[in-house]
Formats: structure tokens, C-alpha cells, sequence
């Protein structure tokens, strides 16, 4: 399936996270396409995902503003779970 779905490729990284087994995961690839120099040619790389759905060689410029929010959503849930552990509301 060729996309340029952000939503698309956040589905595949959560329910590749949430599998335990990994089997997901070696089943699906992440092909990125980008120009190379001026002459418009294009060089395909593979995009590796981690057990946590994470890609650790996240291509400069690729859904940026996504992967921010959502990182920062992130960091935003687990202070706020934290706090709340350490400090419960009775």
C-alpha cells in the first residue's frame, strides 16, 4: 500500500507496538523515498520499527509536526499519570 497518510502509518506503529509476539512487525515494511541532489533522482530506504513502534532513523522533514505532538502528548500523559500516583486525589 503506497500512502502519504500520517493516520495510516501511526495505526501500523501503535498496533505493531501492541503486538507482544512481534509477528506484526516483521510483517509489515516502510519504504521513504527521497531526491538525492539536484537531478531528480530518487533513492528508496526501509524504515526499521522498533518494539515500541518507534523508527529510530526517522527521515528529516518526514511527518515532523505529528511525530512532535505526539511525542509531546506523550510526555504530557505520563508527568500527569505520575503526578497523580504520587499525589492522589481523594
Amino acid at each position: 500500500v503506497e500512502t502519504h497518510s500520517e493516520h495510516l502509518l501511526n495505526r501500523l506503529r501503535l498496533n505493531s507496538a501492541k503486538d507482544i509476539s512481534g509477528a506484526l512487525r516483521e510483517q509489515i515494511q516502510i519504504l521513504f523515498v527521497e531526491q538525492r541532489g539536484n537531478d531528480w533522482r530518487a533513492t528508496v530506504r526501509a524504515l526499521q520499527l522498533d518494539e515500541y513502534g518507534g523508527i529510530a532513523d526517522w527521515p528529516d522533514g518526514f511527518f515532523d509536526s505529528t511525530q512532535e505532538e505526539l511525542q509531546a502528548l506523550a510526555n504530557i500523559s505520563i508527568a500527569k499519570m505520575r503526578n497523580e500516583f504520587e499525589d492522589p486525589k481523594t
